[in-house]
């Protein structure tokens, strides 16, 4: 392959033909390399639409940093962060920011894949019941198949639902991250525990959606001594910027397996 110095020296020299083949040669052998690169790398130049909440969108940084824009900016991916703090999946009163409605603020254009933040909020903040996975995929109110909305369980399966009618083709995953010791009290911790077990044991294998655990992610526990303050703000959940740097490489990888 003909180096940049060689094209540099051949325009140094005045020599226009030669010059111009030497590019010629640099631009195909950079297009090779590109070629190289995209059938290499399956996220290159996608479309990828995140839902969550406070750790997608990047509370401890005010949302000036996250994984979402890491992830997609590393491979040229269009994206939308559709993620507001302190946001369920239940509907609550008052409120409709919920996951279910927010999935509507979405584009039209299907997008190659959807990852779905599993947070602590539902399990924390409010008191609906976990509840368990239905048997069906679709509502069919004639039936009496409908999901619940009011359970964690209803409200997950509902989104996924929907999302998953819209845009068939689509690669959908979760990601989760707050199994730790340091919350609340012990019923959130109970719930959190459930929570996490419903996504991992019911829905997760229903869907046939995968999911990236970030806490047993090799130094990504995010409670452990040290990491609680290098990657958190110290409350062993909201990212700094070093830990989103490290969320960023787990992620990225996750989403390169699917």
């Amino acid at each position: 392959m003909i180096s940049k110095e060689e094209l540099q020296a051949a325009i140094a020299r005045g020599e226009a033909e030669q010059a111009l083949d030497a590019l010629a040669q640099l631009c195909d052998a950079q297009r090779e390399e590109l070629e190289m690169i995209k059938a290499w790398n399956p996220l290159y130049r996608k479309r990828i639409y995140f839902l969550g909440s406070s750790w997608t969108y990047g509370m401890a940084c005010d949302g000036k940093d996250n994984f979402a824009m890491r992830v997609a900016e590393k491979n040229r991916m269009e994206y939308v962060n559709e993620s507001v703090s302190t946001t369920t999946f239940v509907l609550r009163e008052g409120r409709q920011d919920s996951y279910y409605e927010r999935a509507d603020n979405f584009p039209a254009q299907r997008p190659d894949y959807v990852l779905i933040q599993l947070s602590s909020n539902d399990a924390r903040h409010t008191e609906a019941p976990v509840g368990h996975a239905t048997d069906f995929y679709l509502e069919d109110p004639q039936a009496g198949k409908t999901f619940d909305l009011h359970t964690i369980a209803g409200a997950m399966e509902a989104t996924v639902s929907k999302l998953m009618d819209r845009w068939p083709g689509t690669k959908f995953a979760w990601y989760t991250g707050f199994r730790g010791p340091v919350l609340d009290s012990e019923q959130a911790r109970v719930r959190c525990d459930q929570t996490y077990q419903l996504l991992m044991e019911e829905i997760a294998p229903k869907w046939g959606t995968p999911v990236c655990d970030l806490t047993r992610c090799l130094g990504l526990n995010t409670f452990m001594p040290g990491n609680n303050t290098l990657l958190t703000k110290g409350d062993g959940q909201h990212c700094l910027t070093p830990g989103y740097a490290a969320w960023e490489t787990a992620i990225d990888a996750f989403l390169k397996t699917l």
